[in-house]
């Protein structure tokens, strides 16, 4: 799978990943007067797949935060659930350690769309690990 996307179903506002090279993945946020591209490591790139299987297991909703991490922290994702089977995920894509810029969007899931992210999720995982 060469591209990882989210499409917001409040605004439009979408997250998409996909790989840059051997050693870099792209991260991308783009909504309303917002376009900002960060290049990720790629190395270790491991967890992806069970943050959004987790998700999509538990769509009626959990307690406190889910979250992953890149590597080098240049992307972060941190999910909430309410009760009604809404997930709010929150992307923040940063360039450089410390950050010169960050950048933090929230995307509204629906329950509907959980088992597709979650089978996306997976299969773009096992692109990237292997072609390491």
């Amino acid at each position: 799978m060469e591209t990882f996307a989210i499409r917001s179903t409040d605004d439009g506002a979408r997250f998409e990943l996909r790989r840059h090279n051997e050693g870099h993945l792209v991260a991308e946020l783009h909504g309303r007067g917002l376009d900002a591209s960060v290049l990720v490591s790629a190395y270790m790139f491991s967890g992806f797949a069970d943050f959004f299987g987790g998700i999509a297991t538990n769509w009626k909703g959990w307690k406190g935060a889910r979250e992953w991490s890149a590597l080098e922290g240049e992307m972060n994702l941190k999910a909430h659930s309410d009760r009604t089977g809404h997930v709010y995920l929150s992307v923040e894509i940063q360039d450089g350690a410390p950050p010169r810029w960050q950048l933090n969007a929230t995307l509204v899931l629906e329950a509907g769309q959980l088992d597709r992210l979650a089978t996306d999720g997976r299969e773009f995982e096992e692109s990237i690990t292997s072609a390491a």
